[in-house]
């Protein structure tokens, strides 16, 4: 199965109140994101993360990255200079691209 995500913006405290996200707290947020991924996507999926996976965390972003399933694709966002610096994180990615265009079943996909 191929998954697709954006702006995950784990660790980031402000993006509850700006986005209007439903979490009393950021370690609510990350959990309950953390497991609702790890309730869908399986070690054979592929997630295409578009761009922001964390911003602003205590934790690293390898940290994140090696609690979720799945064969994890980058395609970079604007927030992703510290998962890029991160080689413990970048060696958690199958692939990490500025701009990448797959096949999904009969479609063709451009992600960037």
């Amino acid at each position: 199965m191929i998954y697709y995500i954006s702006d995950l913006h784990l660790g980031h405290r402000r993006v509850i109140e700006m986005d209007g996200r439903p979490f009393e707290t950021i370690e609510q947020m990350d959990e309950t994101i953390m497991a609702r991924w790890n309730e869908r996507v399986t070690e054979e999926d592929d997630v295409y993360i578009v761009g922001d996976f964390a911003y602003h965390n205590a934790y690293t972003a390898g940290w994140y990255l090696r609690r979720l399933r799945g064969r994890k694709h980058l395609i970079i966002g604007n927030h992703d200079y510290n998962t890029l610096q991160d080689e413990k994180a970048l060696a958690c990615f199958a692939s990490v691209e500025k701009m990448l265009r797959i096949t999904d079943g009969d479609r063709t996909v451009l992600l960037c």
